[in-house]
């Protein structure tokens, strides 16, 4: 699980090469909340921009079936 991290901060930091380290992202007025699988890459890229929180196991099993809908969506 140390893979992951649960990365939170402004919508304006989601280009394409970071939305590529998220197993899913939301995005909503206040800025974006996403789980990223690549938690050292997510670290690298964001640096102190952005908030690194622990995920639970129930954060990654929500990120994961939510990125699945999507992908069976199209939306992905």
């Amino acid at each position: 699980m140390e893979q992951y991290v649960i990365v939170k901060g402004d919508q304006d930091l989601l280009d394409d090469e970071a939305k590529s380290l998220f197993v899913d992202v939301e995005i909503g007025v206040l800025g974006f909340l996403g789980l990223s699988r690549k938690a050292e890459e997510a670290r690298f890229y964001f640096g102190e921009e952005v908030i690194f929180e622990k995920p639970t196991l129930d954060d990654i099993m929500y990120y994961t079936v939510q990125a699945t809908k999507k992908r069976q969506q199209g939306v992905m």
